[in-house]
């Protein structure tokens, strides 16, 4: 399950580097939406690492 834990914080890390990324690009019409998908994801990542972490 550790391994799983790893690769989930793997994945919020790189949600957040692209998130910077797209962050520094500038003002787009589709930031919105990219911005809330990301959240969401971030969010669902956080939280399958703390069910895990606090024994399932």
């Amino acid at each position: 399950m550790s391994i799983f834990l790893l690769i989930v914080l793997i994945v919020v890390f790189g949600l957040t580097v692209i998130l910077q990324k797209e962050r520094s690009k500038g003002s787009d019409k589709n930031k919105p939406l990219i911005l809330n998908c990301v959240m969401i994801l971030l969010g669902f990542a956080i939280g399958v690492a703390a069910y895990i972490a606090f024994g399932g």
